[in-house]
């Protein structure tokens, strides 16, 4: 889903070094960049594991340490040694240049409506209903607007910040629902102070996180709530698939979470994080194994001199990688949502890596103070 917050506020080090880096990027035609030790995933500087400082500091704590955790598709992954976030090393430039190329046709719509049909997504709003303070809901990020719908059946006035034209367009046409924008600026000039915030599927789309928090916390009331739920750096299949994790194949996934990262986050920010919890759907450890093994597979026979999208195809340009990814990923949801179903009281993997903190998912639970 299309998110906003798309021009950051310059990070690691000043704006000459940002530059420099994307100057260094495009004379050499690859995503390797001149700084640091590093030289290879796992790579070792002196007997220690390699530390360098990173073009972009960690979205979640701001800490300028990181450790290189792998290359995917073209892009530089690293992982934050203080907080354990991942985070795909881009200078700004490069991050609107690839987010402007996310959702811009129907894929993901269609997707969610194979698996959805029109029919408001009941299930996810009576989970998180109940967490969530009384008033005006604001989804960050609607998408489809399953949710939306939901909570607004449900008796909630509702807005969405969105800026996909394509998303806006389909939640007016199905849901009629009209009180949605389209930026941040549009938002706090119409809307009202909201009782919670949702983002599903969200924040790992967002390069600035500090610079939303911060807004959105403004346009709480005070004891106001921000739910989010997004994939989780602190999963189970980590440590196994590398970098080829099914999350870190979409272009624009350039911002994951760990727990801890979370509740730096919402420090950082004048928010509390009352809850950070993890949690999967049955059989999703085991199928994203497997879906890690085949990308490497596809991945692995592309031609050298060409770069392989999610769906093994060569990559043209940033907007067929995008839609690529989207057209995969989608079509993927659609048998294995009905797998899992079928594993739901049967698989108990789900609950195990729930119950330690290492499931798919991760969920935080926001309060701004009263």
């Amino acid at each position: 889903m299309a998110t906003v917050f798309g021009r950051p506020r310059e990070v690691a080090g000043s704006d000459g070094l940002a530059r420099r880096v994307h100057r260094e990027r495009r004379s050499t035609g690859s995503s390797e960049r001149r700084a640091g030790p590093v030289q290879a995933r796992g790579g070792r500087c002196g007997g220690r594991p390699a530390i360098f400082a990173a073009v972009r500091s960690c979205p979640y704590c701001d800490s300028k340490e990181g450790r290189l955790f792998g290359h995917r598709l073209g892009h530089r992954i690293v992982r934050c040694s203080a907080c354990g976030s991942l985070f795909k090393d881009l200078t700004p430039d490069e991050f609107t240049d690839l987010h402007a190329h996310a959702f811009t046709d129907r894929i993901f719509i269609d997707g969610i409506v194979a698996v959805n049909a029109h029919k408001p997504d009941i299930r996810t709003w009576r989970q998180f209903a109940p967490l969530l303070s009384p008033g005006p809901v604001l989804e960050v990020g609607p998408g489809s607007g399953h949710v939306l719908a939901a909570a607004r059946d449900d008796g909630r006035e509702v807005y969405g910040l969105e800026s996909s034209a394509v998303h806006r367009d389909f939640i007016r046409k199905t849901w009629g629902i009209d009180t949605l924008v389209d930026s941040p600026e549009s938002l706090a000039a119409v809307a009202p102070p909201f009782g919670s915030v949702l983002a599903f599927n969200t924040i790992e789309h967002v390069y600035d996180l500090e610079t939303m928090f911060r807004f959105l916390g403004d346009r709480l009331r005070p004891g106001g709530t921000i739910l989010v739920s997004t994939c989780n750096a602190d999963c189970a299949i980590l440590p196994v698939v590398g970098p080829y994790w099914a999350m870190l194949k979409v272009p624009d996934h350039v911002s994951i979470p760990s727990a801890e990262g979370l509740r730096r986050l919402g420090a950082r920010t004048g928010l509390a994080a009352e809850r950070v919890w993890t949690g999967e759907y049955p059989l999703e450890t085991p199928i994203g194994i497997l879906v890690a093994a085949r990308d490497w597979l596809r991945e692995r026979r592309a031609p050298a001199h060409e770069t392989p999208t999610p769906n093994g195809a060569a990559a043209q340009d940033p907007a067929s990688s995008a839609r690529s990814a989207g057209r995969g990923a989608l079509t993927q949801r659609r048998i294995v949502r009905r797998v899992m179903d079928l594993a739901r009281g049967i698989d108990p993997s789900h609950r195990l890596t729930a119950r330690f903190g290492r499931a798919a998912a991760i969920r935080g639970l926001f309060r701004k103070p009263s």
